[in-house]
């Protein structure tokens, strides 16, 4: 029987440690010792003894050491804070900036002419023009007015 060596060189069955050729854990050398669990605690031991069963702490308030918990509704809770009604539209928003709903794009960017918005991170650039540019910057998104 030949097996392949070390280096790529072909060893013969004879030159091999018994386990290369019997696949056996009994013919390994220098076999790690697993310790016996002789004198440890079980899981069925522990469960036996009733040891975590019932809580004892006198810290603890007797309704969370019920086996069965009390259940509440969030509207049967005292004390919680009042969740604002989330609008569903923009015109639920108060206008305290001067650019109601009713004003139209065209008016917005006809206020802010020329304006050029460039991002640090990505740079990219929104830039507002009366018209597209004959050789557009791939970086560059342009709204035209």
């Amino acid at each position: 029987m030949h097996a392949q060596g070390p280096a790529g060189q072909d060893a013969v069955a004879s030159e091999l440690a018994t386990v290369a050729t019997t696949g056996s854990y009994e013919d390994l050398t220098n076999k790690p010792i697993i310790p016996s669990l002789t004198g440890y605690a079980t899981e069925t031991w522990v469960e036996n003894k009733g040891y975590l069963i019932n809580e004892t702490d006198p810290t603890v308030p007797s309704w969370a050491k019920a086996a069965n918990k009390p259940s509440y509704s969030y509207s049967e809770i005292t004390g919680t804070p009042t969740i604002p009604t989330v609008p569903t539209s923009l015109s639920s928003f108060t206008d305290d900036l001067g650019t109601s709903p009713t004003h139209t794009h065209n008016q917005y960017l006809t206020a802010v002419p020329n304006t050029c918005v460039t991002s640090t991170t990505t740079g990219l650039k929104i830039e507002i023009v009366s018209s597209m540019p004959a050789s557009p910057d791939s970086n560059t998104i342009y709204i035209v007015q």
